[in-house]
């Protein structure tokens, strides 16, 4: 009798193992499946450049300098005429809907400094807008240059009247909602574009210094600005 039951006990391990093994496939293959392959996350980033590890690009070289200061900002130096020099933010691609924000420390009389938006890359060539503000001169301009398509400069507005703060910091903002962007100064809307890409492969922001339009053929002394509390809200892309 304890023969026969062993004997039994026996065949139902042999026949539970292998429906138990393909349970287990099962599982795994509904998990997988049920796994995304890009997941958004929020991404709330705010710096006031007082650690200099935040992840912002360091460097300085004969046409520009870009780098954190002991006065807790971040510097960017244009040192030569018809240059765009700009640091990307620190954080991941952005979907077409986010805010960003920086005040800039802005006081010479040539150049513009601004914000990076909407911009993609593909190797050393990129597209991407531009946010200029000249404090100096009061006027504003949204620009598009696109190295993809070989078009290069592309001025959604041209330089219009505005008022910002003259020797102090100005705070400078943009929202984009898809294809619309709206941009603030110091807290108020001056302008609202729509028809961007939408760039389903994510978003670059970031900050920049431009000499281009500088009123010379030779720069006599570098185009300075420094930038402070940049912000970033939205969902970012996760591939």
């Amino acid at each position: 009798m304890k023969i026969n039951l062993l004997k039994r006990i026996d065949s139902q391990r042999y026949y539970f193992l292998p429906l138990l093994i393909t349970l287990i496939l099962l599982a795994a293959c509904t998990e997988e499946q049920e796994t995304p392959n890009e997941v958004n996350s929020l991404i709330n980033f705010s710096d006031d450049f007082s650690d200099v590890n935040s992840g912002w690009y360091i460097d300085t070289n004969n046409v520009s300098s870009q780098y954190y200061t002991d006065q807790n900002t971040y510097k960017i130096m244009a040192k030569n005429i018809d240059l765009i020099c700009s640091a990307k933010a620190p954080i991941a691609k952005l979907m077409p809907n986010y805010s960003i924000e920086v005040q800039l420390n802005y006081l010479q009389m040539n150049g513009s400094a601004g914000l990076i938006f909407n911009g993609i890359a593909n190797g050393e060539l990129s597209d991407y807008y531009l946010f200029q503000l000249k404090p100096y001169a009061g006027r504003y301009r949204i620009s598009r240059k696109n190295e993809l398509s070989g078009a290069e400069w592309t001025h959604l507005t041209e330089w219009k009247r505005c008022y910002p703060h003259l020797n102090e910091p100005n705070t400078i903002s943009l929202s984009q909602n898809q294809d619309i962007a709206t941009f603030y100064l110091n807290g108020n809307i001056i302008e609202e574009i729509s028809g961007l890409p939408t760039h389903p492969e994510g978003i670059d922001v970031g900050i920049f210094v431009s000499s281009f339009e500088s009123g010379t053929d030779t720069l006599t002394t570098p185009i300075i600005c420094e930038f402070d509390n940049f912000e970033v809200a939205g969902n970012g892309l996760n591939n």
